[in-house]
């Protein structure tokens, strides 16, 4: 049967109606970059901080070392009308100044600290049991009073650009009001392994962060059609503290497991010192 010219005419309106249908409702439901829905300001824990009451900084905190994990609080106020936010996090890793690694990978944000954080920026308490919390959709980024719906870790669109590696966060409020994206940053020290490298699969000797040429950064980026507006946490070099020296003690037991043969070693020092305070004792005595 041959249709009428005015059957296909409706039938191609019908496919434009539809087509123009599909665009409206998939830019209704994208989501948009969070911009002006961020606090002014995101924090980093100072594990040595310049005010004791006030642990949470803008930038440059004291007190970390190499491989440590430095908290990071991102501060969001929002509704749940706003629907499916994005914010991308940039971790300065090469520093190609020096060849040195700032930053390795992400990892939770109480990796490192003892205590962990028991306050946010603004001084509400960390209260893990208050139903508020979203730590199962990512193992290192997580929400209070926000869901973690999506993380992208391969920097779609290359918006953190050269020598940073990316997460792209995608999240919605739980309930109107504050929020917090919390998640930390591994500090590079040699050894380290480096998941983000692009062929390098550690980090050499002597390139671990105290070895970048003064500053490095963490940015947020909120807004990519005005990357001015990014949130950034500066870290000075100068500031850390070399990592823990490794002590390694020989093993003759053939166990791989050192804590044992640590406490014998401790013990029989203990015991020498003891003896030849007794033989000298002795022979003070004796004289």
């Amino acid at each position: 049967m041959i249709k009428s010219k005015t059957a296909l005419r409706l039938g191609w309106h019908g496919l434009v109606v539809l087509f123009v249908l599909f665009v409206f409702v998939t830019s209704a439901f994208a989501a948009s970059w969070v911009a002006n829905k961020i606090g002014s300001v995101v924090s980093v824990w100072a594990p040595s901080p310049s005010n004791a009451s006030k642990p949470w900084e803008n930038g440059n905190p004291a007190g970390y070392a190499e491989g440590d994990t430095a908290a990071i609080a991102i501060p969001v106020t929002a509704d749940v009308a706003d629907g499916e936010l994005l914010i991308q996090v940039c971790l300065d890793q090469n520093a190609s100044q020096t060849g040195a690694y700032a930053f390795t990978d992400i990892e939770p944000w109480d990796t490192s600290l003892t205590p962990d954080p028991d306050v946010f920026p603004d001084d509400t308490p960390v209260n893990y049991a208050d139903g508020l919390w979203d730590q199962a959709t990512h193992a290192s980024i997580w929400g209070h009073n926000i869901d973690i719906l999506q993380v992208a870790d391969d920097d779609p669109d290359d918006l953190c650009g050269a020598d940073y590696i990316g997460w792209r966060i995608t999240f919605q409020m739980m309930n109107d009001g504050d929020g917090y994206i919390v998640y930390g940053a591994h500090i590079a020290t040699p050894g380290d392994p480096l998941p983000y490298g692009g062929g390098v699969s550690v980090v050499p000797d002597g390139m671990g962060a105290r070895a970048v040429n003064g500053v490095f950064q963490i940015r947020h980026i909120i807004n990519p059609s005005n990357q001015g507006a990014d949130k950034t946490v500066n870290f000075q070099s100068s500031a850390l503290l070399p990592p823990p020296t490794a002590i390694t003690l020989m093993n003759f037991g053939g166990s791989s497991d050192q804590a044992p043969w640590i406490t014998y070693a401790v013990i029989a020092g203990m015991v020498l010192l003891a003896s030849a305070f007794l033989v000298l004792r002795r022979r003070a005595l004796q004289a």
